[in-house]
């Protein structure tokens, strides 16, 4: 039976996994991640974000590997490069169609081809088979992705660090399996990342456009901060190391948020797809008087926890719940009622 077969539908860990045989059985091993080297380049409320990431394979046994990687709300990935095995392999960003048709003609032209994709079930990860990796080898993965960024609602422009790049390290009896070996079916209803070794992390950031800077902050790790004369563009370093088991972050602030701005990404020509198309992006930041906010809100999130809901379908509320949650403004009055065979509130009021 191949591991397609034994895949539960909803593949929720992430990062690089690879599979291998024991008594005709399946399983999958988290490949090790040693390090990964970050390039964050923010531009009026983009960002754009470039990583290395160093997989090592410790494992006695070849691994057949695969990346899967979770795409964070407003994130898109556009560039995806693996080394591994003596080989490169380059994705280039099609339309799906297009895309799966390549990949056909190249099979039956009997040319090696990898096609990434959303994961079947689920449309916010991205799956990529790579291949074989040996036994004591390291694989190299180059992403590319660019997101929108948060404003606070004191006008600062917020980056958080996507998780993928980002993965907490947890104490291997956290994970309650040996060497971070698990079947198939350990993975179906996982949405945290277990890495069982502490890996290196280097974090270099700039920002830079029409915008004048007033100050950059962080306030989860020490940063080195370098503002240039014309204040339109700022470098950003780590002060010291970085211990990974918190999101790194970083806000900006603008001395004229609220003025609107164009921004132009030229296109690659040796590309396809929308890759060889200019893009535009137009910036506008109302300023909204103080007044207009209030704190006295109250939100209530109605939970159906029914015999329907069971397995993947209360896993996706579940998400769904947190990330609206995390979005709730300060200072704003929450409730979650569920209800089944009968119905409770989370809080008395």
């Amino acid at each position: 039976m191949s591991t397609t077969e034994m895949q539960p539908q909803h593949f929720t860990q992430w990062g690089m996994l690879g599979t291998y045989i024991v008594n005709e059985k399946p399983l999958v091993r988290c490949v090790e991640l040693e390090s990964v080297r970050t390039k964050v380049t923010v531009r009026g409320f983009v960002a754009q974000v470039r990583a290395t990431l160093v997989y090592h394979n410790l494992s006695p046994n070849p691994l057949q590997v695969k990346c899967v990687f979770p795409v964070e709300d407003g994130a898109a990935f556009y560039k995806f490069e693996a080394r591994l095995d003596g080989r490169t392999i380059i994705a280039q960003c099609m339309e799906k169609k297009k895309a799966e048709k390549v990949y056909k003609d190249a099979v039956s032209e009997g040319k090696t081809a990898v096609l990434a994709r959303e994961h079947e079930y689920t449309s916010d990860i991205l799956q990529l088979a790579l291949g074989n990796l040996p036994s004591g080898e390291r694989a190299e993965i180059e992403v590319s992705l660019v997101m929108e960024l948060c404003v606070r609602t004191d006008g600062g422009v917020s980056f958080i660090l996507p998780t993928v790049l980002n993965p907490r390290y947890s104490p291997a009896d956290l994970v309650q399996k040996d060497s971070a070996e698990l079947s198939w079916n350990d993975l179906s209803d996982q949405r945290t990342v277990c890495v069982a070794k502490a890996y290196s992390m280097n974090i270099e950031g700039s920002v830079c456009g029409s915008h004048q800077i007033a100050r950059i902050i962080s306030h989860t790790d020490p940063i080195n901060v370098t503002i240039s004369d014309d204040t339109k563009s700022a470098q950003i370093t780590q002060d010291g190391g970085f211990k990974c088991d918190h999101d790194w972050s970083m806000t900006v602030y603008y001395n004229n948020p609220y003025k609107t701005h164009v921004l132009r990404e030229t296109s690659d020509r040796s590309g396809v797809g929308i890759m060889t198309q200019h893009l535009l992006m137009i910036n506008f930041f109302p300023s909204l008087p103080d007044n207009s906010y209030s704190n006295r809100n109250e939100i209530i999130f109605v939970i159906d926890r029914s015999g329907s809901m069971s397995g993947s379908n209360i896993h996706s509320a579940r998400t769904t719940l947190l990330l609206f949650l995390k979005s709730l403004p300060q200072g704003c009055y929450f409730n979650i009622v569920s209800f089944g065979s009968h119905f409770e509130a989370l809080f008395p009021k």
